[in-house]
């Protein structure tokens, strides 16, 4: 007795099986928690002494007066009393570090993001590293065209939604193909054109 020849759909579906078992071997486990992450970019700002006199030059170089900064602050939902340490005339010097409240305040009142050395911020980013990691970084081609087979693109896969509408109308760089069975038997593959014809 022959066996059953194996089904392509089933050798597909174990290689898929199996390239997901790749991926998940490949998601790190110390991906830190929330709470971790806030502790890190806490740290990392504590780290930056000079983060407080950037974040009084950025309000006084903003033009608001103290009062508008609070109206804006109360206004985007922030208490308005959260950057008075970094408003009037104090004299710039060691103080109360910023926060990461402070920053997204600042940020709120339309000013430019105060942004941390990316080295200060320690926290992992999960898949994307593991993605740079896995994929070694390659100098690019000199074959011309080579760029458009290793993009990540749908364009040359077959489709995969199944037979097309009944209401479907026919368009250039579709496709027809006309079988004719009787005493002579023959097939014609017909192209569209780009202009509506059938050739």
């Amino acid at each position: 007795m022959r066996p059953a020849p194996r089904s392509p759909l089933l050798a597909l579906l174990g290689c898929l099986l199996g390239l997901s078992r790749v991926g998940i071997a490949q998601i790190p486990t110390n991906v830190p928690q929330p709470a971790q992450a806030q502790a890190a970019l806490q740290q990392a700002i504590q780290q930056n002494p000079g983060l407080a006199d950037v974040l009084r030059q950025r309000l006084q170089q903003s033009g608001l007066t103290p009062d508008q900064i609070r109206a804006r602050l109360q206004a985007s939902g922030y208490p308005a009393n959260l950057l008075d340490a970094y408003l009037g005339g104090t004299t710039p010097g060691p103080s109360v570090a910023p926060g990461a409240n402070e920053l997204a305040a600042v940020q709120a009142l339309g000013l430019a993001p105060i942004t941390l050395p990316v080295a200060a911020l320690p926290v992992d980013t999960g898949l994307v590293r593991a993605a740079r990691g896995v994929a070694p970084v390659e100098a690019p081609s000199r074959v011309f065209g080579v760029d458009v087979f290793r993009r990540t693109t749908t364009q040359f896969l077959p489709l995969l939604s199944g037979p097309v509408p009944a209401d479907y109308k026919l368009g250039p760089g579709d496709q027809l193909v006309l079988i004719l069975t009787g005493d002579v038997e023959l097939a014609y593959t017909l192209q569209v054109t780009r202009e509506g014809f059938v050739l």
